[in-house]
């Protein structure tokens, strides 16, 4: 029997349970369990102790030889066998210990191993399978992305649909159009605006008033029509204040006026207005030594291209003249003037409509020129190619490119 069995044996004998033991010992229960279970062995400090409370001498507790000599139970000297017997079973327990780390040990390693290998034909399997699924991710919130797309814009063309049912209902006019004439050389586009009131009664009466971004205010009465509707006419002159502007009407019964905005307009004069580009191609300007007077000389001249484009607007004026000069020091020494009206009129007949053609001939032309070179004294500040678009109404539009500039 080992002294782990003996100690529980004797408590047992003795009647005594674990805490009570623990108690007259003076350690804790859990030590009192350590030492019946084998998990550790008193020291020599607690051998009395035990041996007193388990009725026994120290020896006896130990060996399990009953002592010869006549002392009293638990008070008795350790005899050598004893100690010896304590040493041997503390040796085998560390023993017994190692071993069952190692075993723990080499067990923990074989399952690591395990783990391992399954780690990495998990890795190998699953990659090709996050890949796939990963894949499938993608897709599905691609689906997804398309699903809310669709749902944002059914969304917002039901807003737009409220908004607009909203602005029907709120509105003072029951219809309204405008149309714009051809400019004249004042430089001032003619707007005729009409609009219907919603609900007419005798007496009312309609102002209208075309607001620009920066600018003065106009405003023309409008005239009764058939139908109760009303028109004015109004003029929108060609000058940046009025690149945008909005036009309103003010309907008036009894003193009372209710006032609603049209419609608006953004970039109005720039699209009337002719765009132009001058742009060498093939024309030399460089030095050429000392001319007969002594002084330095320039070559200048050669080939270049003058681009002309129509403003985009309906009944715009169109690029009637243009006059294209070589200058130097702000002097012109060779100068070009070329009609552009023919080729920016209307034709008719051939294939397509008179609109397709005006499309295709007055949307811009690009002409091919040249200066011939000549040697003129060397810039004393710069020369460059000066074009000069006139329109039909009678306003010009420059470009410049220089050919050479003094520092």
């Amino acid at each position: 029997m080992t002294i782990n069995e003996r100690i529980l044996a004797l408590r047992r004998a003795a009647g005594l349970s674990q805490e009570a033991l623990a108690e007259q010992v003076g350690v804790s229960r859990q030590a009192i369990g350590k030492w019946e279970s084998g998990a550790s062995l008193p020291g020599l400090d607690n051998l009395q102790e035990l041996a007193r409370a388990l009725g026994v001498s120290c020896d006896e507790l130990l060996t399990g030889k009953e002592s010869g000599t006549e002392n009293t139970a638990g008070q008795d000297g350790v005899a050598l066998e004893s100690v010896k017997a304590l040493l041997d079973a503390q040796n085998a327990a560390q023993a017994h210990a190692a071993h069952r780390q190692r075993i723990l040990l080499a067990g923990l390693a074989a399952a690591l191993a395990c783990v391992g290998a399954a780690l990495v034909y998990l890795g190998v399997y699953y990659g090709g399978r996050m890949r796939e699924l990963s894949s499938r991710v993608d897709d599905i919130g691609a689906n997804v992305a398309g699903i809310e797309g669709s749902i944002d814009m059914r969304i917002s063309s039901i807003q737009s649909s409220i908004e607009e049912s909203l602005r029907q209902q709120a509105s003072i006019v029951a219809g309204f159009d405008w149309d714009y004439g051809v400019p004249g050389t004042e430089r001032r586009v003619p707007l005729t605006v009409t609009a219907t009131p919603k609900n007419y009664r005798d007496g009312l009466s309609a102002v209208f008033t075309l607001t620009p971004e920066s600018g003065v205010p106009q405003t023309a009465a409008g005239t009764l029509l058939a139908g109760n509707a009303f028109r004015a006419e109004l003029a929108v002159p060609l000058e940046m204040e009025y690149q945008d502007f909005s036009v309103s009407v003010s309907f008036t019964l009894d003193g009372e006026a209710q006032t609603e905005e049209l419609f608006r307009e953004y970039d109005f004069v720039s699209g009337y207005q002719t765009t132009v580009s001058v742009t060498p191609t093939d024309f030399k300007a460089q030095h050429s030594g000392r001319r007969t007077d002594g002084t330095a000389g320039m070559t200048l001249g050669g080939d270049f291209e003058l681009s002309v484009n129509r403003a985009y607007r309906e009944n715009s004026a169109v690029p009637a003249h243009a006059v294209i000069e070589l200058v130097i020091d702000g002097e012109a020494v060779q100068r070009q003037e070329m009609d552009l009206s023919a080729d920016f009129q209307l034709v008719s007949g051939g294939a397509g409509t008179a609109d397709e053609q005006a499309e295709e001939i007055l949307s811009g032309i690009t002409y091919y020129l040249s200066f011939p070179e000549e040697v003129y004294a060397a810039p004393q500040r710069e020369a460059e190619l000066v074009a000069a678009v006139t329109d039909s109404s009678g306003l010009t539009v420059t470009a410049r490119r220089d050919l050479y500039r003094v520092g």
